[in-house]
């Protein structure tokens, strides 16, 4: 068992209790399969429909692509794939599903597709991550891992992957071999592999510890292959190139009951007028507001985030008698969005100015915290990020009353 510290028989006892199972990464953030090509000495990382190139030459990404334009009918999306020469010539193995696709690599011929069983009998109806060494096929499924010898082709397992790879808790979603970068013959002399989990990988004889892609495929994460992620900004290590801004997520969410008794004192004719305000207000909003906008920034710079258009924001509540006796609120924040809503409330002002009552009565002023989502899209790089913040909003309620005086509305106290 080339990547395995301890013996086959050592390694069986151990793994029957144990079965450790932690949270599964999101599946949106995680890397389907990897291939590293010794014929154009690249690495492909796939997700869903799309490929990503990296030459390990220059160290760096330099071409996405549709899969299906890969290789013409090659299916998506792929689960794992493998390249060996175990069967006579170079062949490169994509497993989708339950079949397995063959690309001979040396003579350039169409695929041929075989059933998983057929490749290899025990194994589940799809797997998640391959590898070959030293003569056996390692093959991942969610927590558990399975072996095959070419020689023999029988099938061991399921055991449990976090038995055998220490501090690896979660499931492995692709796996290659470390036969790049360092040479060819590293894998073999060292027997190490990266297997990928979620938004980390963790490379097999080293340190026993998940480490974050980014450290060592600089730029990935953040590539056209996750746009469904949630990529956050701090761990997107492209570093001297400019990002520009491209939008704001504001997402309010209020969820309030109170009760207001509220005095208020008339200056004019030196009176105070009680005004008895029985205010139940209870409601949850969710608002969404988008800002575009071009501002370029470096990477890692430091930034603050202005809201124009909530600066001092008013609840706008005009009071409309309706016949139920209920008051109808307006209440409109920022850009482009706006609530109504009739609220059941008792609203006593005294004060009368010829034949009207008039008043106007502030209720509350406060500030609210509101999350916010910034993306940022890398203008060379076709890359994206999101970094997230809280910014106050100043609220204020105010209610006015502007309508005829009746006779039980005027009782006032003079000082």
């Amino acid at each position: 068992m080339g990547l395995i510290r301890t013996s086959t028989a050592l390694f069986a006892l151990v793994v029957l209790f144990v079965n450790t199972k932690a949270t599964s990464p999101d599946p949106a953030c995680n890397i389907d399969a990897v291939l590293y090509s010794t014929q154009t000495d690249d690495i492909y990382f796939f997700k869903d429909d799309m490929y990503a190139r990296w030459n390990v030459k220059s160290d760096r990404m330099y071409y996405y692509g549709q899969t299906k334009d890969l290789i013409n009918g090659l299916k998506t999306p792929i689960d794992a794939v493998i390249e060996t020469d175990i069967f006579g010539t170079q062949k490169i193995f994509f497993f989708s599903g339950n079949q397995v696709q063959i690309y001979d690599h040396f003579h350039k011929s169409p695929l041929d597709t075989i059933d998983l069983n057929d490749f290899a009998v025990g194994l589940p109806e799809s797997i998640d991550a391959v590898l070959f060494l030293e003569g056996t096929f390692y093959f991942f499924k969610d927590y558990h891992i399975y072996f095959m010898g070419i020689e023999k082709k029988i099938v061991y397992g399921p055991f449990n992957t976090s038995a055998i790879f220490l501090g690896l808790k979660s499931p492995v979603d692709a796996a290659v071999l470390n036969t790049f970068h360092e040479g060819h013959e590293s894998a073999y002399l060292f027997r190490s592999a990266y297997l990928f989990s979620g938004q980390n990988y963790y490379l097999t004889n080293s340190t026993d510890e998940l480490t974050p892609i980014e450290n060592r495929w600089k730029g990935l994460l953040g590539s056209p292959l996750f746009a469904k992620c949630e990529i956050d900004c701090n761990t997107v290590t492209i570093s001297n190139d400019d990002w520009k801004f491209g939008s704001i997520l504001y997402n309010m969410s209020m969820n309030e009951t109170y009760t207001r008794s509220i005095g208020i004192k008339n200056f004019t004719k030196y009176t105070t007028d009680q005004v008895q305000i029985d205010y139940n207000f209870s409601y949850n909003e969710y608002f969404s507001f988008l800002q575009s906008g071009g501002v370029n920034v470096k990477q890692n710079t430091s930034f603050v985030v202005t809201t124009p258009d909530f600066s001092n924001i008013r609840d706008s509540i005009n009071i409309t008698k309706l016949p139920s006796g209920d008051k109808h609120y307006y209440f409109s924040y920022g850009i482009k969005t706006e609530r109504e809503d009739t609220i059941k409330d008792h609203m006593l002002c005294t004060s009368v100015i010829g034949d009207r009552r008039k008043c106007t009565v502030f209720l509350n002023q406060y500030n609210i915290q509101v999350p916010y989502t910034i993306v940022w899209n890398h203008k060379v790089k076709s890359a994206s990020c999101k970094s997230h913040g809280v910014t106050d909003i100043l609220i204020a309620h105010i209610g006015k009353i502007n309508e005829p005086a009746t006779k039980d509305m005027n009782d006032r106290i003079e000082l």
